[in-house]
């Protein structure tokens, strides 16, 4: 069950990197640097074949130490969200996710999407953190879906800026 929960995190990572929209800011649509594919594509395949948390992440850390392209570090931090979710690190995977959207190398779409998914996240531990996004993502020109306005109507009556 692990391993098709990873595989799915991971497709979600793999289908964001391969978008073909246009991104806001980042040129780049490719790894640029030999070595930083290598590792990447050694802990995609780590994540994919099911092996532990740990091990992924052991394989993206020499990406860390690398001056990386804002493609390279975008995808490396949605590699790294998809691993820390399936491990039920949601603090770690909103971080991680949240330097991916940083790295502005998603289409609008995908960013879009992600920046829902991110208000998930931190709705299950830091909900000023969620607000903000929510309202980043409402800033950007989304509508959330039914569900989450609910969620976000009782955050700002939470903060005192609403009324239900």
């Amino acid at each position: 069950m692990r391993k098709s929960k990873l595989v799915g995190l991971t497709t979600l990572a793999v289908s964001a990197i391969t978008g073909l929209e246009a991104s806001a800011r980042c040129a780049e649509t490719a790894f640029a640097s030999s070595d930083a594919a290598a590792a990447y594509a050694k802990a995609e395949h780590l994540v994919r074949s099911g092996a532990r948390s740990f091990e992924s992440l052991m394989a993206l850390a020499p990406m860390k130490e690398m001056e990386l392209n804002c493609y390279e570090r975008g995808t490396m931090h949605l590699l790294e969200s998809a691993i820390h979710a399936g491990d039920k690190d949601t603090p770690a995977a909103a971080d991680s996710l949240a330097l991916a959207i940083e790295a502005d190398f998603m289409g609008k779409s995908t960013r879009m999407k992600s920046l829902l998914r991110l208000a998930g996240l931190y709705m299950s531990y830091d909900k000023d953190k969620a607000l903000k996004t929510y309202e980043t993502y409402m800033q950007a020109g989304g509508w959330p879906p039914v569900e989450d306005e609910l969620l976000i109507a009782m955050l700002y009556r939470d903060k005192g800026q609403y009324d239900l």
